[in-house]
């Protein structure tokens, strides 16, 4: 509510353990109803984070189901690593908006591809086919190498930028790039942790991604 008052355009991330997942289905389904409803009512964008494997199918199927009964004011978010993932950008109807990440959790061989150089080729495959499918891609990496693939893509395929947006972590030091995006004319979102347990989530992410904490203390002798 604050934030159409305020007339800020935001989205929302909830990630569905905490909203009822590992609960059970009804608790996850009546939370979910609450937050799309109030999310459509104040004009915000509600996105589904992605956990791990084990509740991937469910929270694709949520978004899937909202998004094929005509609700566009859901989104969801798929993992560079996961074999999966080109295959569940092709199985939904076309102009679904996406977050695109790497993945911080830990999977096996046989599900997440573990090489630096192939999750990065797999994350331009994703974009190039969120981009022919109409959708909208939330780009969102700190990696430079990536980002500048991410540029190629676009200018290549001449993607208006009205289809994509550039994420990032609040506080990540992006050498720059925050800037560049803006020349460039894209946009950009920074993700910021809201709510009394900011700073638990913090720790879990730095828990499940031990390389945030060397930005973390880069920054503090900055």
């Amino acid at each position: 509510i604050s934030l159409n008052k305020q007339s800020l355009s935001s989205n929302i991330s909830v990630k569905p353990t905490h909203i009822g997942l590992d609960i059970n289905t009804n608790t996850y389904d009546r939370n979910l109803k609450k937050l799309l409803n109030a999310s459509l009512e104040n004009n915000v964008f509600l996105r589904l984070d992605m956990e791990s494997s084990n509740v991937t199918n469910e929270t694709l199927n949520s978004v899937y189901n909202n998004f094929n009964n005509n609700n566009n004011n859901i989104g969801t978010v798929v993992q560079a690593y996961l074999y999966r993932s080109i295959d569940d950008i092709k199985n939904i109807k076309e102009g679904m908006n996406f977050r695109i990440c790497k993945g911080i959790y830990k999977e096996g061989n046989e599900i997440a591809i573990q090489d630096r150089k192939l999750i990065n080729d797999n994350f331009i495959q994703i974009l190039r086919e969120i981009f022919i499918r109409n959708g909208y891609a939330a780009i969102a990496t700190h990696d430079i190498t990536l980002i500048e693939e991410c540029y190629k893509l676009i200018d290549e395929m001449q993607i208006n930028s009205g289809q994509f947006e550039f994420q990032t972590l609040y506080g990540v030091p992006m050498n720059g790039y925050l800037e560049k995006h803006i020349d460039k004319g894209y946009k950009v979102r920074i993700y910021v942790p809201f709510g009394l347990d900011w700073y638990k989530y913090s720790i879990r992410r730095l828990k499940e991604n031990p390389n945030i904490i060397g930005y973390v203390f880069k920054n503090l002798f900055k």
